[in-house]
């Protein structure tokens, strides 16, 4: 993850020219799959960045959603703490999809949810927490394999 966070700082000037802002990058518990939160104009401007700083093939790159909790916003994110988890949710079918965006659920307080980013397909959504106990995500997200959470680092807004 320090090698994709140094590459993003070093390559600073393709962001900006193609108006993406890292939000937060989060590495899968078995460290095979990483998973990057941008704000960009559109998917392909994260595209057209990222195959320039030398992406390898196996990029996936979607437009979401955003739907904060807690009174939280992209600038009101709690940075400094660094501790949080990313799920990564397939919405196979409309009985999950209408699941998923009610809502995080009442009673999920101890492990607050920052926000959810749902696809403009409504087929995959995204989950931020604000913890590092990737099992109490895990117990809390349902049944989700484990290749689907992630320890996550934060952008400074």
């Amino acid at each position: 993850m320090a090698d994709v966070l140094e590459m993003e700082r070093a390559d600073r000037w393709c962001l900006e020219l193609h108006e993406c802002s890292g939000l937060i990058h989060g590495l899968s518990a078995d460290s095979r799959r990483a998973l990057c939160l941008f704000e960009a104009p559109d998917a392909e401007a994260v595209r057209r960045t990222l195959e320039g700083l030398g992406n390898p093939v196996s990029l996936v790159a979607w437009t979401a959603t955003p739907r904060y909790y807690r009174n939280y916003d992209r600038a009101g994110w709690p940075w400094g703490k660094e501790s949080f988890a990313i799920t990564f949710h397939e919405l196979p079918d409309e009985a999950t999809r209408v699941r998923f965006e009610k809502g995080a659920p009442e009673g999920e307080g101890k492990v607050p949810i920052i926000g959810d980013f749902l696809s403009l397909d409504r087929r995959r959504a995204i989950r931020l927490y604000e913890t590092s106990d990737l099992e109490a995500v895990r117990r809390l997200a349902g049944p989700i394999g484990q290749r689907n959470v992630f320890a996550a680092i934060p952008h400074p807004a």
